[in-house]
Order: C-alpha cells, then structure tokens, then sequence
C-alpha cells in the first residue's frame, strides 16, 4: 500500500464537506496498530482513521489482512512519533513530550541525538518535524502534512546551513519528490553564507545538486526578490 502522489500546486478541496466523526454513539468500532518492534498498542476510534487517512482506510476496508484481523503493524515507526500523529488525530493539536526531543529516537536510519548548532543549542524540533511531516505522508494524513509544514515553513527560514544539513540528510531518504525537500532545497538556496554555501554545495550528492540547480533556475525565472515561495507552495493535496 504505497502513499498516494503529491501536488506542487495550492491544497485541494477540503474536507470540510465531509462528515467529522461523531464519538456519542454506543458500541463504536476500533482498529489496532502495534507500532515498532516493541509492537507499542495503540487502539484508536475506526472512524477517526478512516475519516483522516486513506492509508489506514485502505488498508482496513481492502482485500488484506488487517481487514480479518482489524489489526495492522507498523514496525519501522518510532511509538512516541506516532503517538503525536494520534494525538493529532484525536486534539488537531501538535504534541509531544519533553523527552522526545532529549533522547535518540531512530527512524529510518535517522537519530535526533547530537545534533547542535556552532553554539552547542540543541537543533532537534526542525527533524522531529520532518519526521512528522514524512509519517503523516506515509499513512496519507494530509490535513497534519501541512499544518506541520506550516511549522517547518518558519522554522527553516531561519537555520543555518550547518542546521539544515540534518533535515537534507532525512528528506532525501525518500526517493520521491516532495514538497518537504523543496523546501528544504529553497532555504539552502537563499543561504546568505557564500563561502559555506560553495563548500556545502561541493560536499552535497548528485541529487541534491541537481534539484538545487533546478530550484535556483526557477527561482530566478519566476521571481524577481529571491525568497522562499509561500506557505501554500508546499502544501499537499487533500482529497
């Protein structure tokens, strides 16, 4: 069950039309996700997922086995990050623990531990951000993709090369495109530090490279001030 595709262009029609899910009715039906290797429970209202994320009602309603077993894994998911995914489901609040952003929390190869600026401040919500945004593209929850873009929107604004390498390093993990490197892509871009940006450029992969190339061209093709585009640029389609 692979994710659906992603626009470049302004969020489709909302889901405004589409009926919130009622929670007073006696008897609502559940469904089951253990999460990571630890197989953490989570055991959330069948309607809730349905009504967000076309991955989970998918793959609940469809020809496979978690239709039997109302039961689906997701082993390569970090529990606490998925916590704040259900949180969201649930408030449409965007929250974690302290702790998670104080101790190392693995996802695809990834690890928000030591990670610091030149001044030796932790940088860590920018990649638990990322991270959110890459988990809520997986199970297609597109309402909290851009309200976490919103976030990610201001806060790269103001990092430093140095600070976005960590987020460059994740998002390319994905080897779709995404409105989350494009982003990304555009901060490097509009770096205000010449002699870094040439070092950072010369150390960057072959793809990276590329898209920065291909970013650049478009920005000043279409836009007389170099800034970032806005906030609308990189949000995904709702269906």
């Amino acid at each position: 069950m692979a994710p659906s595709g992603y626009s470049w262009a302004k969020p489709g029609p909302s889901r405004a039309a589409r009926k919130v899910p009622s929670f007073t009715a006696p008897n609502p039906a559940f469904v089951t996700i253990l999460v990571g290797k630890e197989e953490s429970k989570f055991v959330v209202h069948r309607d809730l997922m349905f009504h967000y994320s076309t991955f989970f009602k998918t793959a609940f309603e469809g020809p496979f086995v978690e239709h039997e077993t109302q039961t689906m894994r997701l082993e390569h998911v970090e529990s606490r990050l998925f916590g704040v995914l259900i949180h969201w489901l649930y408030t449409k609040e965007i929250k974690y623990e302290d702790d998670i952003l104080s101790s190392s929390m693995p996802m695809q190869g990834v690890s928000l531990a030591p990670i610091s600026n030149s001044n030796g401040k932790r940088v860590k919500k920018e990649l638990l951000m990322a991270m959110l945004w890459m988990l809520a593209k997986t199970c297609n929850v597109y309402e909290l993709q851009n309200e976490v873009m919103g976030l990610l929107y201001t806060l790269v604004k103001v990092l430093t090369l140095e600070n976005i390498t960590p987020l460059i390093c994740y998002a390319y993990k994905d080897g779709e495109p995404t409105a989350l490197k494009r982003l990304l892509i555009q901060a490097v871009a509009l770096s205000p530090d010449s002699a870094k940006f040439l070092q950072w450029v010369d150390n960057a992969t072959e793809e990276v490279t590329k898209d920065l190339a291909k970013e650049l061209s478009k920005m000043l093709g279409d836009r007389a001030d170099l800034s970032i585009g806005r906030v609308q640029d990189f949000w995904v389609e709702v269906p």
